[in-house]
């Protein structure tokens, strides 16, 4: 099977500790073709403009040199979570 190109890790805003994120890490010498480009462009567009309470929010996105950044609403041991422990399985 093949990796995954992201992996998401837990950030705090330094200045507020208090405030948490989700941290979406997309490694860029993954995105090989312009099509994985406009699919995690798209992506960040949409999350940026979607408002809803069902969603998450996107809170930042940003880039080094090597890697890509989304940091998003931090949604940690919710009812989907809880669900997903009590059935064993997602679907």
């Amino acid at each position: 099977g093949q990796r995954p190109i992201w992996q998401v890790h837990f950030g705090y805003n330094k200045a507020d500790p208090s405030e948490e994120f989700a941290v979406k890490c997309i490694e860029r010498r993954l995105i090989r073709t312009d099509k994985a480009m406009s699919n995690l462009q798209n992506e960040i567009n949409i999350m940026a403009e979607l408002n809803s309470q069902y969603v998450i929010s996107l809170k930042d996105a940003t880039k080094t040199s090597n890697n890509f950044y989304l940091a998003t609403e931090l949604c940690n041991g919710g009812a989907l979570e809880k669900f997903r422990i009590a059935r064993g399985k997602f679907f």
